[in-house]
């Protein structure tokens, strides 16, 4: 049985999003539970970060399409079925991630 307690322990977060001085700010708490407070956490696909800047969304992803290409390069499969996989699998993660810098060229990098 999950009691509340234990599902806001698992799964809330808590992230200052700024360049506030994180000492002067009270952790959130919850029936006296303390909200774990974290500098990034991922969001409908995308890592955000504290201070909204890419490096852990691209280092995500990064790691992301790597380990496919490990697999593929690996996997002694045919041209096509090469091509079909990449297609399908690692072209929308790479689409997305272009998508999500070119879109928001006013955050930096």
């Amino acid at each position: 049985m999950v009691t509340g307690q234990q599902n806001v322990n698992n799964k809330t977060r808590e992230i200052i999003i700024g360049k506030a001085k994180l000492d002067n700010i009270p952790h959130l708490q919850i029936d006296g539970n303390q909200i774990e407070r974290v500098s990034d956490f991922k969001i409908l696909a995308v890592q955000l970060s504290d201070n909204l800047y890419w490096d852990c969304s691209i280092e995500f992803i990064r790691n992301r399409i790597s380990s496919k290409l490990y697999f593929l390069k690996h996997a002694g499969l045919s041209t096509d079925d090469l091509q079909y996989i990449y297609a399908t699998v690692i072209g929308p993660v790479s689409e997305c991630a272009c998508t999500c810098t070119v879109w928001n060229h006013n955050l930096r990098h």
